[in-house]
């Protein structure tokens, strides 16, 4: 069945009126709308559709799935390998080495870093209760990022350092510089605030200078403002900056790229003092640390005479350590015992 609909027409008048001629175009308006009612009614009897813009709204396109096919995990590994770089860059392009790495001394511990070593130009934290362990470690770090002939900033804020120690691992002692600040009387060295700007201010122009390879040396709390301009200068010249702190920093706020937690082995304690060797034991943990998982551990033998490094496995661990239990050189402790 079709519908169709008979037009009437209207007789043309040459002396209509201005309301006959109102009257007779929305006639045919009328008229035209309701023959495409008709014509849309007859289309859909007849199966056809009719073409209507509005009818049938464009359909946005399906999102790509996140995980594809079994097939192409390694080309999603490879993407997200890929965005990891450019984030890296991004991060580090600023730097005036980028890219370029130092090594730590030792093998075992560059392992765990991502590029087999320390960027150039960062601030790197050792956290420890006092020991030989984290004094010596980051010692060969300094002595490796000044072998090309940049100079040795040794932060000596309490008079405690000891020469002999570094002469002792085959550091140019030309190439050394002592900040010792003076307290003032009668206060105690228990925090930075204690100490002179002028101490701070010059550990700020070392690590902002290219002719210093490193920056070392213990420090207490360090103010935040402080610690952003430490690390902004490190990252200016290229120079590594290597802190020795206690224990209870560890959860401060931090702009080190590099944070390392070092404590003694449970199976050390254990051992009676009579029959100790002169080989120390140290855990390392790495809780900081950028493009690499952290968490990571590693239990290393030192001999306190010899220097020697060498990983030891199957150790167990524990948190903290009587500093009175280390096993002391005085060719090889940087800083002397205090009393």
């Amino acid at each position: 069945m079709v519908f169709n609909s008979t037009r009437t027409s209207i007789p043309s008048s040459t002396t209509a009126t201005p309301a006959e001629q109102a009257e007779t175009h929305l006639k045919k308006d009328v008229e035209s709308d309701h023959q495409k009612t008709l014509n849309v009614a007859n289309d859909r009897l007849l199966g056809r559709t009719p073409l209507l813009v509005d009818a049938c709204p464009a359909q946005p396109a399906p999102a790509k799935p996140l995980v594809g096919p079994k097939n192409s995990g390694a080309v999603n590994l490879q993407q997200i390998q890929e965005l990891q770089n450019q984030i890296n860059r991004v991060e580090t392009g600023h730097r005036i080495n980028p890219g370029e790495t130092v090594s730590t001394g030792c093998d075992v511990i560059d392992r765990l870093l991502p590029g087999r070593g320390y960027p150039k130009g960062v601030l790197v934290q050792w956290l420890s209760d006092g020991g030989f362990a984290a004094d010596y470690l980051s010692l060969l770090a300094a002595k490796e990022a000044c072998r090309d002939g940049g100079a040795l900033v040794i932060i000596d804020p309490f008079h405690e350092f000891y020469p002999p120690a570094v002469a002792a691992l085959g550091m140019n002692m030309a190439n050394l510089i002592v900040l010792r600040g003076q307290l003032p009387s009668g206060s105690e060295p228990n925090s930075t605030d204690d100490l002179e700007n002028d101490l701070l201010w010059s550990i700020d122009q070392s690590l902002r200078c290219p002719a210093v390879g490193a920056v070392w040396g213990p420090m207490q709390a360090i103010d935040e403002r402080w610690f952003r301009r430490f690390q902004l200068s490190a990252e200016s010249s290229g120079c590594l900056g290597l802190f020795l702190q206690p224990l209870s920093q560890a959860r401060q706020p931090t702009w080190a790229e590099v944070q390392w937690l070092v404590t003694a082995p449970s199976r050390f304690h254990a051992t009676p003092r009579s029959q100790r060797t002169r080989s120390q034991y140290a855990q390392l943990q790495l809780t900081r640390c950028r493009g690499t998982r952290t968490g990571k551990k590693v239990v290393l033998e030192i001999d306190t005479v010899s220097g020697n490094i060498k990983e030891k496995r199957n150790v167990g661990s524990s948190g903290s350590r009587n500093r009175n239990d280390a096993v002391d050189q005085v060719s090889t402790r940087p800083f002397r015992e205090q009393a």
